[in-house]
């Protein structure tokens, strides 16, 4: 008897996507009377593969039984929630389970502790270059590496390079178990191979401050960071009429963020958007390869918008460097470099106060956080103290969101030794967006009808066995 490790790959991808998934399969047939069933498979480097095409808006069910029955089957089923695809550019939780023992007639035994979670960008584009798995390299959160594309690199020596790395580790040890040794550390490769381009960062979205501001209790706020045409203009004026391009993208918020956008606009019209995830996960985070590189020009402005959750919060949650502060910032990596770090805007802080009643602030401010003056019912207390005295409804919330969203912003842009450009400082206006973009979102309509002509899906069924050679019957999805 032939004897096969199996690989069944399971997904949810548009037709475009899934169709360019290693070549066509030796067989094929048809499973249901009514032609919406078909099942793909061939072997695939040593395993045997299995894609299914499914004609459906509802679930998928796939197994191997031994008598034509559910009973004793080893089965997976997948589908699409609410007309959306499991599988998209945003974060997916994958989760896991596993037992020493086989299936029984009784069915699986409880996987007791071998189970977990680990979120996934199973989208993002595949990288060029990486280093061979044998060499052990680590990144961030949760990062499994990073590689520039060939013509782009990271330039060391001149005068606008870094002067040191700095490696910052944060332990995190719920259970508070002893004797655990730390080998955390960095291992550089250089090369005198000197490529085309050399890369630069922009840190571009909120400047982090307490004027960033986020009232308790909301399940859905927004906020606002903007890399306004002002200071690309005169950054890329200055450096590089013709533009920068870029190619990846980190978006950055801490425990309440849920989900980070960063928006690209020239001309009042919204460009394809430069980077997403609308299922931010703070304890996953890693630069997003963009599909196709995206080029800023002067006069472009830039808006990192995140989304945030505070229902279980009883306090008003601030920008700010802890986990429990917030954050809302895009790392863009672009080349050819130049002299600009970063590009943010802080909202005006007094216009916030005067939503919840402030009529005045002591002046000159010689404490920090500064103290108000008038009304009474504030007065002498600081402007922290004030935010979370105030009664919180989701009314005031959502009236406060939209506030917010409107004020005018203090730009920040700075040069790469932190000098500042010009622009630095002044005041500008969120940009009016006259045409927004209207990307055709990826979900799937209500009835098999509209799916099947839309072409919407294709479904892949994905599992990868590993270990030696295995008969189809040992395997368990």
């Amino acid at each position: 008897m032939c004897r096969w490790p199996l690989l069944l790959l399971w997904g949810l991808l548009p037709r475009a996507a899934a169709g360019g998934s290693g070549g066509p399969f030796p067989h094929r047939t048809l499973l249901d009377s009514e032609g919406k069933y078909w099942l793909s498979w061939g072997p695939r480097g040593g395993r045997l593969a299995f894609r299914l095409e499914v004609r459906t808006a509802g679930y998928v069910g796939f197994g191997f039984s031994p008598t034509g029955a559910m009973a004793a089957a080893d089965i997976v089923v997948g589908g699409v929630a609410r007309g959306r695809p499991y599988l998209q550019e945003s974060t997916v939780r994958v989760i896991w389970a596993y037992h020493h023992e086989d299936v029984g007639e009784a069915g699986p035994k409880y996987h007791e502790s071998n189970r977990g979670t680990k979120s996934l960008r199973l989208l993002n584009p595949e990288k060029t270059n990486v280093l061979s798995t044998a060499v052990p390299y680590f990144d961030l959160v949760n990062q499994n590496g990073f590689s520039y594309p060939p013509h782009v690199g990271l330039s060391l020596g001149t005068p606008l390079d870094p002067h040191y790395v700095l490696l910052e580790v944060h332990y995190d040890n719920p259970t508070y178990k002893e004797g655990l040794i730390d080998n955390s550390g960095l291992r550089l490769f250089y090369t005198a191979d000197i490529r085309k381009y050399d890369a630069g960062v922009i840190e571009a979205g909120l400047w982090v401050s307490l004027f960033h501001t986020i009232p308790p209790g909301l399940p859905d706020f927004r906020s606002e960071g903007h890399c306004t045409l002002e200071c690309l203009e005169e950054a890329l004026e200055a450096e590089k009429p013709s533009g920068i391009h870029v190619f990846a993208v980190l978006l950055h918020a801490h425990l309440a963020g849920r989900g980070i956008r960063l928006r690209h606009f020239r001309k009042g019209e919204e460009m394809r958007l430069l980077a997403y995830d609308d299922d931010f996960d703070f304890n996953f985070q890693e630069f997003q390869y963009l599909k196709e590189e995206q080029t800023i020009l002067p006069g472009d402005n830039l808006i990192t918008e995140c989304r945030y959750n505070t229902k279980d919060r009883a306090r008003m949650t601030w920008g700010g460097l802890s986990t429990r502060n917030e954050m809302c910032l895009s790392y863009l990596l672009y080349y050819p470099r130049i002299n600009l770090t970063r590009c943010a805007s802080i909202p005006d802080i007094m216009e916030q106060l005067q939503f919840i009643g402030v009529k005045e602030i002591y002046r000159p401010v010689t404490t920090w956080p500064f103290i108000i003056k008038s009304p009474k019912q504030y007065k002498n207390l600081s402007f922290m103290d004030a935010m979370n005295k105030f009664k919180w409804t989701k009314k005031e919330g959502l009236a406060f969101n939209k506030l917010v969203l409107s004020l005018p912003v203090n730009v920040r842009c700075s040069k790469t030794d932190n000098a500042e450009w010009s622009i630095q400082g002044m005041t500008a206006l969120p940009p009016d967006i006259e045409r927004p973009y209207r990307a055709e979102p990826l979900v799937c309509g209500a009835s098999s009808t509209s799916l099947h002509g839309n072409a919407c899906l294709e479904l892949l069924l994905g599992f990868v066995v590993l270990g030696g050679a295995l008969s189809p019957r040992s395997v368990r999805p």
